[in-house]
């Protein structure tokens, strides 16, 4: 009997090789025996002899959404800068740590919450997780939104709780209750937000030197669960006014004890 994996490889090999299922098999049970290996490996030396790209066998295509996406960094590593960014791909079955190289960096940062599929990728295991690398050779295919749940949906991209989910460095989705709400302004760069320092020439920012400031309204709130209540933070225009007792749906992560609020996506209004 032979598996599933090399009943695949024969599916696709068979519109393309000029001998039949019987020599298929023959053949894959003489390199097996030739090379030492399994009968699944030797179907893919066959594959490949014939000019089928084994990749999609190797590594299978990922089919979820990007929880988040880190900023862009570059590597030097060999004397050539290269761009890279962190991400985080999630499916009902798992949650993945990424990491999007090159020209896949472009794609990928325009992507959060999308449902996606990648192909050709690597996979490398950090200190702590496995990684899916999206490297050149890779693509990053849009899915229709039907293709996967709503992201909110998702397990396994799901806290537990707000006191599991401080404890984590990770980007997360939680539910909990506003229990307070303030709101403060301040002086901002209109390039990446955030604060400006007044100086004689006018507003500077760090990074981009002298712009034209925009004022952003900072929330901090708290929130609470059956775990306990925890501050958060949220840049931007809340969702609707008076978030007081109702229960949210958000994005974020925590940072020195501060949830870190990126997304609101469900607010439930107390009655």
């Amino acid at each position: 009997m032979t598996s599933d994996r090399v009943e695949n490889v024969w599916i696709r090999l068979k519109d393309r090789a000029i001998y039949t299922r019987a020599d298929f098999l023959l053949r894959i049970e003489k390199l097996a025996k030739e090379l030492n290996i399994t009968q699944e490996a030797a179907a893919y030396i066959a594959a490949k002899e014939e000019g089928i790209d084994i990749s999609e066998f190797l590594a299978p295509a990922k089919k979820g959404r990007i929880l988040d996406v880190g900023p862009v960094k570059v590597s030097r590593a060999g004397g050539e800068e290269v761009q890279y960014c962190l991400f985080s791909l999630v499916n009902e079955e798992e949650r993945l740590l990424g990491c999007a190289f090159g020209d896949r960096v472009d794609e990928i940062k325009d992507l959060e919450d999308r449902a996606v599929e990648i192909t050709r990728y690597t996979m490398a295991r950090s200190t702590r997780y496995r990684m899916l690398r999206a490297t050149e050779r890779s693509e990053i295919r849009i899915l229709d939104e039907s293709a996967v749940p709503p992201v909110w949906e998702l397990k396994t991209a799901k806290a537990i709780s707000l006191r599991d989910m401080s404890r984590s460095s990770l980007t997360w989705i939680a539910e909990a209750v506003v229990l307070n709400e303030d709101v403060t302004e301040y002086n901002s760069c209109p390039t990446c937000g955030r604060g400006v320092e007044l100086k004689d020439e006018g507003w500077v920012c760090r990074d981009h030197g002298l712009v034209h400031a925009q004022v952003r309204k900072v929330h901090h709130l708290h929130v609470g669960d059956s775990s306990g209540i925890y501050p958060s933070v949220y840049f931007g225009e809340l969702p609707g006014e008076g978030l007081f007792k109702a229960r949210v749906v958000v994005k974020g992560y925590f940072r020195g004890g501060e949830l870190q609020i990126s997304k609101f996506y469900k607010v439930q209004k107390a009655v």
